[in-house]
């Protein structure tokens, strides 16, 4: 089937190992795009399909194939037949397939681990978006407000609130002087300091704009730097 760049097509796809036959279902509702989200973040080494990107590593672009199973003219018959398509080819059974979950559009009961999400995290840092990908971001996000319903803003909002930090973390690492991109021994210091006092990574790392795992990786680095040499 011949996918069109901005023509949104719902449906049912399959990822196929051509070597050993092992398949990954979806559905979507813009098949196109989900097939270039799919092979990006397998070439980046984040993919969310453990075992897919295990067998990417291993094997290569070129032994993997994007199919359209089937396309579907209504949204909301995504979910259903996409569960059929895994129940038929069992494609959450590590003998027959790449998907980590056997329920549709569920990852309920699978762990990420710490491993995954460093990677997930290192493959996001200092990335430089254009102006074009961030205008359509834009439009997206402006006309998905606009068909939400009352009920799903609020539910935004309410997300929004427990994202973000508490004044009283705020007040203390400006207290600090935390509020720095460029981070010195006594930045982190004291950032370890707040780690000390109950302050989640999460809510630091927001504060500095930075990600989760750098906070780590300076850790790391500092105290590695501390230990004294015993020879």
């Amino acid at each position: 089937m011949n996918l069109k760049r901005n023509t949104p097509q719902a449906g049912i796809y399959k990822i196929t190992n051509i070597i050993d036959g092992k398949v990954y279902i979806g559905g979507t509702r813009h098949l196109y795009r989900r097939k270039y989200h799919h092979f990006g973040m397998l070439k980046r080494g984040v993919h969310h399909a453990g075992r897919l990107q295990e067998a990417y590593d291993i094997y290569g672009r070129s032994v993997f194939r994007f199919d359209v199973i089937q396309t579907l003219a209504c949204e909301s018959e995504i979910k259903a037949i996409e569960q059929k398509y895994l129940d038929e080819y069992r494609a959450y059974e590590p003998q027959y397939g790449y998907n980590i979950a056997p329920l549709s559009e569920s990852t309920k009961g699978v762990s990420c681990s710490e491993d995954k999400k460093a990677l997930i995290g290192k493959a996001n840092v200092g990335k430089v978006r254009s102006e074009e990908f961030k205008r359509r971001v834009s439009e997206f996000m402006r006309i998905r407000n606009l068909n939400a319903s009352p009920e799903t803003h609020r539910r935004w909002s309410e997300a929004q609130k427990k994202r973000g930090m508490t004044q009283k973390v705020k007040k203390i690492a400006r207290k600090m002087g935390l509020k720095n991109r460029r981070f010195y021994d006594e930045h982190i210091i004291k950032m370890i300091e707040m780690r000390n006092m109950g302050i989640s990574v999460i809510e630091i790392a927001k504060e500095f704009g930075m990600s989760a795992t750098y906070f780590y990786e300076l850790k790391e680095r500092y105290e590695n730097r501390k230990v004294v040499c015993p020879c």
